[in-house]
């Protein structure tokens, strides 16, 4: 990016007459010498095949572990908005789930986190 874009703009300040601009071999070498630990990483991969093995897992998994972050934001909008309507009337509604966004904190962290929850709210503030 820095190579594409930088360059373009270098000579269009510069209005192509730069000798910096005609003289880039330092940014050919620059682009070598990441081609060159490209390479050592491809050479480590196939020394330790377990390695790759390991990265594969991880890119599965972290798929799985997506979907169920997602799925738990969906819950916990749903009890949210279900909460935020039946409390809507009461001092509990007026303290916890003015919002639907406070009630999917309150939700989070004082039903999953509760533990976690003041020190959570302490660096909100």
């Amino acid at each position: 990016l820095v190579e594409t874009w930088g360059m373009y703009l270098v000579s269009a300040f510069t209005k192509g007459g730069s000798t910096f601009v005609q003289n880039a071999g330092a940014f050919s070498l620059l682009r070598m010498l990441r081609l060159s630990r490209m390479a050592r990483l491809v050479r480590l991969l196939r020394a330790v095949p377990e390695l790759m093995v390991l990265i594969k897992g991880l890119a599965a998994a972290s798929r799985s572990v997506a979907w169920t972050l997602c799925l738990l934001v969906v819950i916990i909008y749903v009890f949210s908005v279900v909460f935020k309507l039946l409390t809507d009337d009461n001092r509990l509604g007026d303290r916890y789930f003015k919002s639907i966004a406070e009630g999917m904190s309150f939700v989070l962290l004082r039903g999953l986190l509760p533990d976690n929850a003041e020190y959570v709210y302490l660096l909100g503030e």
